[in-house]
């Protein structure tokens, strides 16, 4: 499964590539909805909260 956290522009034009799932990272806490993942890359370094998604044996990028 692919999840990723976007703008709301670009919300359609990420599951035109792929997304299996899409959030819009303007939503408050969006993060609190989000189940433990296996890996977590945060290509912009803004939101330490995204790493506690992370399983507890995970890779955080």
């Amino acid at each position: 499964m692919h999840l990723t956290t976007v703008g709301p522009k670009n919300i359609e034009f990420t599951k035109n590539l792929g997304a299996d799932e899409v959030i819009d990272y303007n939503t408050p806490n969006y993060w609190t909805s989000i189940e433990p993942v296996d890996v977590v890359i945060d290509g912009v370094g803004v939101n330490q909260n995204l790493f506690s998604q992370g399983r507890q044996k995970g890779s955080l990028s």
